[in-house]
């Protein structure tokens, strides 16, 4: 029998205090990864493969390990990331070596083409891609990253791995603008995915490539996906989903996937009746829309006062799972109550910021 040779990847860190950095990594990540740590030594297991890390006099010494190109990128784009922010006022330098050069295309990258547009409601478009190699975007994961090159770029340009294990991108007049979407859809026989994307009020605006892109997309047209990451969800027999339009697509898989034996509650605010889209799952469903009726999207309350509000959340039977996933001031009032009244668990919820008013991107998820 021929042994699959598992790809590796390691670094020598120099930091000023590389103990202090690695707790705070562990402590940080155990809340989404499988975590043994002490002793200035660390596992870290996940879907992606293992990361080992220990402390090597000034220095944190980090040793990667995956089955695959794309989870041995993301095992580096991780630990990257995390010790950069936990390094404080240092920008250490991170050099890799092993498997998975600097400057190759990035493992999770596809280039994709749009096959066909369809509209689901007036405010809702429905963007199939077509690419290679799809199988990969079958696990792992709810969403993707878009990423839209500038108008006017005649061979868009993407970005390829950096030497830190950050993507390197672009400069900045053709760097693509990067949003994420839910996988709606996904036929890997095919090579096909579908996304659902929202058109704001303004969707050629500065802060909406995205909804511009939707407004505007024909066959042919041409876009970057990365991923597949986020949207998992804890086991229980009772779930609360909560979320606006852009999360729509979001509940509408986690409904499709849940045990018959569940309980779910939906609410879902849209700005009208028109906005509405049948939604099924196996699970006994209760599905509640809210109509904004002109009011601004992320504006009002109606997410958060239908958690406060809910009876599971009063002792009434097992406590409930709660997922949402909607603008950033209503998800911070949702996370608020549920943590600090209803007195849940952290592992009990996922609660995520889709989008914030006046800001763009990742912005959303910046407290």
């Amino acid at each position: 029998m021929t042994e699959i040779r598992r790809l590796a990847s390691s670094a020598r860190i120099a930091l000023e205090h590389p103990r202090d950095v690695l707790g705070r990594l562990c402590d940080h990540l155990a809340e989404h990864l499988q975590v043994e740590c002490g002793d200035g030594q660390a596992r870290l297991t996940c879907d992606f493969g293992v990361a080992r890390a220990s402390v090597e006099g000034d220095a944190l010494a980090v040793a990667l390990e995956s089955a695959d190109a794309t989870g041995l990128s993301f095992l580096r784009l991780m630990m990257a990331e995390h010790i950069l922010a936990f390094a404080g006022e240092q920008t250490p330098a991170i050099r890799w070596s092993g498997d998975g050069k600097a400057g190759e295309p990035l493992p999770y990258f596809r280039e994709m083409r749009v096959v066909s547009v369809a509209s689901v409601t007036p405010l809702m478009r429905r963007i199939v891609l077509a690419g290679p190699d799809l199988a990969r975007f079958t696990t792992g994961g709810l969403h993707v990253r878009l990423l839209f090159p500038p108008p006017g770029i005649a061979v868009p340009q993407w970005p390829v791995n950096g030497e830190d294990g950050r993507p390197s991108w672009p400069a900045a007049d053709a760097k693509p603008a990067a949003r994420a979407y839910t996988i709606r859809h996904i036929n890997a026989d095919r090579g096909e995915i579908a996304i659902d994307m929202v058109l704001h009020d303004d969707p050629h605006g500065n802060h909406a490539p995205g909804a511009g892109f939707a407004q505007d997309a024909r066959p042919g047209d041409v876009v970057g996906m990365t991923g597949p990451g986020g949207g998992s969800i804890g086991e229980a027999s009772r779930y609360i989903l909560l979320g606006d339009e852009t999360a729509l697509p979001a509940i509408a898989r986690l409904l499709e996937a849940m045990p018959e034996t569940a309980e779910v509650a939906a609410f879902v605010e849209v700005a009208d009746a028109r906005e509405e889209q049948p939604l099924a799952s196996p699970a006994s469903l209760s599905l509640n829309w809210l109509h904004r009726n002109g009011a601004h999207a992320g504006a009002g309350e109606s997410l958060a006062r239908a958690v406060r509000d809910h009876r599971w959340l009063a002792g009434d039977g097992e406590t409930p799972f709660v997922w949402a996933g909607c603008e950033h001031a209503q998800a911070r009032a949702i996370r608020r109550f549920v943590h600090k009244e209803a007195g849940l668990a952290r592992d009990k919820c996922h609660i995520v910021a889709y989008w914030r008013r006046g800001a763009a991107g990742d912005e959303a998820r910046k407290d």
